[in-house]
């Protein structure tokens, strides 16, 4: 990321085989009562090997007599068990109560091996680790139809998302690994379509509370996995669609969210702070307070076989925070983007369209962080500027 030469190789030869299976018992969908159990198996084998050589710019960090290399070698196993159910109580035409549950077991067994021959990252031998936990989610939804065209829902539900090992560069074994996740969810919404369904609309209010938030920070070095004591996300979001004449629809969507760290004393820190900050009450990066999108699209006839359409859509999203510090060098304003699309398509399954990504050139970033190995300087992913083409596709 510089004009250093700061690596001379960066080899990576990772390896990774799963299976899975699922079993389900399911009722037929007629009835008061519908239901589905089921059993769930998953298991994973990964290996990882890494090699970092320090560069001649650097090259006063290797240890005399030593070739510099930094040497990453890590296998885990992981295996789930999980066994699940939901039932659908008709209670009235109107009225359904909804309910369940998953028991989910999962064993880690991880060997890991960091060694080095450069002052830049720790030589710290190999550590064995297993992780053996067993987690309960669950769902309960109530649903009430007011008329064909309105419903109207509240959700309650328990997540959860197992722990694991940070198997990366690490300065010590102090977070090789992170606790489980839990989260419980509440949710109201209203969904229904009115003008003879020329109108639809879906809107939801929600809050979620998550405990051991599992958060991921970037100390220019290392990559971090620490555990945030209790993190809180709430807001409310509305889709809209509607038909207003024959060929043409409009669509809408808007979401708000404030999303919080409640309390998270052990987060990660500007560029020349030690660890750890604080976070408490700080927002969660990579994750816009609002964010809007619309879209217009007209089709029509060109023959009978054949239609011609226009679309046009925009979305936006307010400002972000990269960086799990929040570093104000890792902040990207507010942006707005366009695109649009003008073509035909046949009933035959040919489509033709000239289109248009980014059509106003909004410069704008995907990713910023602070370069590895220096002072004050920060890496940016640019986002694609505008793009125009045209575009064939044959389906069959």
């Amino acid at each position: 990321f510089l004009s250093l030469s700061l690596l001379d190789d960066f080899f990576i030869d990772q390896r990774h085989d799963q299976f899975s299976q699922e079993l389900r018992l399911t009722s037929p969908s007629t009835g008061m009562i519908n239901y589905v159990f089921g059993l769930y198996y998953f298991d994973r084998q990964t290996s990882d090997r890494e090699i970092l050589q320090p560069g001649t710019d650097i090259a006063f960090l290797i240890m005399p007599g030593e070739v510099g290399d930094t040497t990453i070698s890590s296998v885990l196993d992981d295996a789930s068990y999980a066994a699940f159910g939901h039932v659908d109580m008709h209670l009235t035409d109107r009225f359904t109560l909804s309910a369940g549950g998953r028991y989910t077991r999962e064993e880690q067994d991880v060997d890991f091996t960091q060694t080095s021959t450069n002052f830049a990252f720790a030589s710290l031998g190999n550590i064995q680790r297993s992780r053996d936990e067993s987690h309960f989610t669950w769902v309960v939804n109530a649903r009430y139809q007011f008329d064909n065209d309105l419903t109207g829902y509240a959700t309650i539900a328990r997540g959860s998302k197992p722990g694991g090992f940070d198997l990366t560069r690490l300065p010590n074994f102090n977070n090789f690994e992170y606790q489980d996740e839990k989260n419980t969810n509440y949710e109201i919404g209203l969904k229904g379509a009115l003008f003879d369904n020329r109108l639809q609309f879906s809107s939801a209010l929600f809050l979620t509370n998550y405990s051991n938030f599992q958060a991921a920070g970037f100390d220019g070095l290392n990559l971090i996995t620490s555990n945030a004591d209790l993190f809180r996300s709430k807001g409310g979001e509305i889709e809209i669609t509607a038909l207003p004449t024959d060929g043409l629809t409009l669509q809408f969507q808007a979401s708000y969210v404030k999303a919080n760290y409640v309390n998270f004393p052990n987060g990660t820190c500007p560029p020349g702070i030690a660890l750890p900050c604080d976070l408490s009450g700080s927002r969660l990066p990579v994750a816009p307070k609002v964010t809007l999108g619309a879209s217009a699209e007209y089709r029509t006839a060109l023959a009978d076989s054949t239609e011609g359409f226009v679309r046009i859509d925009g979305n936006y999203k307010s400002g972000i925070f990269f960086l799990q510090n929040l570093d104000p060098s890792a902040y990207q304003g507010p942006r707005t983007v366009f695109n649009a699309r003008l073509g035909f398509e046949t009933e035959s399954g040919f489509l033709l369209e000239a289109f248009a990504r980014n059509m106003f050139n909004q410069k704008y970033v995907n990713f910023v962080f602070p370069a590895p190995l220096s002072s004050g300087a920060y890496v940016g992913y640019v986002a694609d500027r505008r793009q125009v083409g045209v575009r064939g596709r044959f389906s069959f």
